[in-house]
């Protein structure tokens, strides 16, 4: 299961519920374009950082894909 945590609830969503919630879907593409943007430009320390709190498969998807 792949699940996005939302802390101010304390709950996890499953990814495909995502499409369900549009606000939340639109929350995670940003973040997750967010990571590819920091991560393609070679900043190496703050995609070790990224990792501690999005799994590491979700930002290699995002960088291969979008950039």
């Amino acid at each position: 299961m792949l699940a996005v945590h939302i802390p101010e609830e304390d709950r996890a969503l499953d990814i495909l519920e995502l499409p369900e919630h549009p606000e939340l879907l639109s929350f995670h593409a940003k973040t997750l374009q967010l990571y590819c943007d920091i991560c393609s430009h070679g900043n190496f320390r703050a995609a070790h950082e990224l990792i501690k709190h999005v799994d590491e498969k979700q930002i290699m998807y995002t960088i291969q894909d979008s950039c």
